[in-house]
Order: structure tokens, then sequence, then C-alpha cells
């Protein structure tokens, strides 16, 4: 298969024939396609953790769990991202009826790294919040124990909630449910980090 061509500044439809012709994947910005890095095991561990955990507490409700292989579409910022784990609640409403992208996140939860932990804090985490069906983001650091909570009150002002503890509990507030950090960092090797 070849490759299309990866441009400086790029349309969607550009966007879209680049993923669709590589290996990996890749995020739109600001009329920009960016590749996404392979993450670290660690990275891997959390992430799945996550989304197991989360997938089974909610069980067959109204809530599904995804992540990187199922596109989120932010329609404010005109742009293309893959969180790490996000929810959606309820009806999914999908962009341009993709069966690949939707755009109606409850919860997205990005776990950190050395190469997306600016972006994510900045960059990202203003975007999110454009997504008006947004209740709640966390940011997971993989490398210390750390979880970073962002929810959205029912007043709309963001409530912010940092757990360091290993012996604590990560509560995401938008789904109604507490997930033990020592199960958000089952198997992770922090010195591996280091």
């Amino acid at each position: 298969m070849t490759t299309a061509e990866k441009k400086t500044r790029a349309t969607i439809e550009d966007y879209f024939a680049y993923e669709d012709s590589i290996e990996g994947l890749a995020e739109f910005f600001n009329g920009e396609v960016f590749d996404m890095p392979g993450g670290s095991e660690n990275h891997s561990s959390i992430s799945q953790n996550v989304s197991g955990e989360i997938g089974s507490l909610l069980g067959t409700g109204p809530c599904r769990v995804h992540g990187i292989g199922f596109r989120l579409r932010i329609d404010a910022e005109n742009d293309f991202v893959r969180p790490d784990v996000w929810v959606i609640c309820g009806k999914t409403e999908r962009y341009k009826d993709r069966s690949d992208t939707a755009k109606n996140p409850t919860l997205v939860v990005e776990v950190q790294s050395e190469s997306t932990t600016k972006f994510d804090h900045n960059g990202k985490f203003d975007r999110y919040w454009s997504i008006p069906s947004l209740v709640e983001y966390a940011m997971v650091e993989q490398d210390t124990p750390q979880v970073d909570l962002y929810f959205r009150n029912a007043n709309g002002f963001l409530e912010f909630t940092r757990v360091t503890d290993l012996q604590g509990e990560v509560r995401f507030q938008s789904l109604g449910i507490t997930i033990p950090m020592i199960d958000i960092y089952r198997n992770v090797d922090f010195e591996a980090g280091a």
C-alpha cells in the first residue's frame, strides 16, 4: 500500500486519505496532520486497565468505552483526535455518518507521556472543553501515581481533584463509578519510566 502525501496544511479529506494509507494512526489539529507515536508499556498497561475497569463497572448500561481505534471529532475546533480512553453515554452522534468517528464524549481520559503532556494540559484541554457533551476530563501520569480529574458541575464550573495515593480511589463523577488507584496502575513499573 502506498502512503498518501503528508501535507503541512491539510484539508479534512487529506487527513482521512493520509490516515487510511498508513499503518498507524494520526490526529488533525488546526489544518495539520500529526502521526501518533508508539507508546510505552506503562502507557499501554494504564490505558488497558482504565478501559477494562470502566467497561466492567458500566456493564450493559447506556455508556460505552472506546479507545484510540475510534476517532473523536471536535466540531468547534475542526479537529480529529484519538483519546486513550473515552466514554459515550446515550446515542452516539457520528461525524457525517462515519462509522469510525463520533462527537459526543461524556468522559475523556488521556495517559500522559513526555511527548504529549504539555499538549494534553494546554492545547487539548481547551479543545476538549469546547465539546458540549463533555462532563469530565482525566489525565493519568504513567511514571508516577497521579490522576488529575476535571469535572464540569451543573453550574458549568470545573472542579479539580488530584489523586496521588496508590491506596486511594479515583471517582469518575460523570459515570458514577470509582476505581481503586491500584487497579489503574496494575502491572505498571514506575522504575521503567525513570
